[in-house]
């Protein structure tokens, strides 16, 4: 037997199934985990994608509703997010929270104040 080298070793698969496209989902589908916003796309993540184009091309995957998970907490960046991604019921939003305030005394203060804010924005969790 010859020796072989593992980086010349090319094996062939003898394996013979059936193969199945398959193009849409049997059941609903529900993406618990999508960015739209600065985390993924930067900055200027608002002129990256048309939303509506997005939204269609979830649709033609059999992806009922997305869940938009986004690590902005306020102020204009949010606003802009909201602003991009409202799609009615298909998008849902969950946001976060500012943790390097954590350690602060008023942290408690803080998510009280915040969380009832992002919520009337439209935000649906955390």
């Amino acid at each position: 037997m010859q020796d072989l080298k593992l980086s010349e070793f090319r094996p062939e698969s003898e394996l013979v199934v059936p193969r199945t496209e398959i193009t849409k989902p049997k059941f609903p589908v529900i993406d618990m985990h999508t960015h739209f916003g600065p985390l993924v796309l930067g900055d200027q993540f608002y002129e990256c994608y048309d939303t509506a184009a997005e939204v269609e091309k979830f649709k033609a995957c059999g992806i009922t509703k997305v869940v938009a998970q986004e690590n902005v907490w306020g102020g204009k960046t949010l606003d802009q997010l909201l602003e991009k991604i409202h799609f009615g019921d298909f998008i849902s939003i969950y946001g976060s929270l500012d943790v390097a305030k954590l350690d602060q005394p008023d942290f408690e203060s803080y998510v009280q104040r915040i969380l009832p804010k992002a919520q009337a924005k439209g935000v649906r969790g955390v």
